[in-house]
């Protein structure tokens, strides 16, 4: 099996839940307790994933991010951006 396929089979990948975003700055949203492995695609334009762990992530354009943040983490247009609304369970909630 090679680590792909592991990382899928341990995560219990076997249901999607699709969001698209196209948004304009400032933007950001938090996921919080989040399913156990988030896939994240930037198709354009960039992005930035914190976690708990201080240094955030930039993907770019045709990045790919596997997250495995059982926590929750943040996806935004700039580390400093607050998030405006949390995803919790599927359903969106403002501040």
């Amino acid at each position: 099996m090679d680590v792909l396929t592991d990382l899928l089979h341990r995560a219990r990948a076997q249901n999607a839940l699709v969001r698209q975003l196209i948004r304009r700055p400032p933007w950001a949203m938090e996921y919080a307790g989040g399913p156990p492995l988030t896939v994240a695609a930037t198709l354009g334009g960039h992005a930035w994933i914190r976690l708990d762990d201080p240094a955030p992530v930039r993907l770019a354009a045709g990045d790919i991010a596997l997250i495995t943040a059982p926590g929750g983490y943040t996806i935004a247009d700039d580390p400093a951006t607050t998030p405006q609304y949390m995803i919790r369970g599927g359903r969106k909630y403002l501040p």
